[in-house]
């Protein structure tokens, strides 16, 4: 399946194939979506179709904000997005649901333009 250039992985209990992304063009989507759709709290998305930093990530990786593909570049978004919270303010590493839910929309993107310029050096 390497040798293709893609990878499989289950979502809702569905394969599907998609042609790999780097890190930085999975955050710089999940940017896009956050500043598009932002501001849930408390879940991944809400009644308004509005979602949280997670829900974003996980929107820009799997096509649906509830969905999780732990063995890709999620994970390297998680770590850099942990990294620029603990900066942000420390009490909130390695929660970056509960950052975004005591956090402002700007305080959001904030961290992702920090993550994407993390991506570029």
């Amino acid at each position: 399946m390497a040798a293709l250039g893609h990878r499989y992985r289950i979502v809702r209990h569905v394969i599907r194939w998609d042609a790999q992304v780097t890190t930085q063009e999975l955050l710089i989507k999940a940017r896009d979506i956050f500043a598009k759709h932002g501001g849930a709290k408390g879940t991944l998305q809400d009644k308004a179709g509005k979602v949280c930093l997670q829900g974003a990530i996980n929107w820009a990786q799997t096509g649906h904000p509830r969905d999780w593909d732990w063995g890709s570049q999620m994970n390297d978004a998680y770590l850099i997005i942990n990294d620029i919270i603990l900066e942000f303010d420390e009490r909130y590493y390695g929660t970056a649901g509960s950052f975004n839910d005591s956090h402002t929309i700007d305080d959001v993107l904030a961290v992702f333009d920090k993550a994407i310029a993390r991506t570029e050096a």
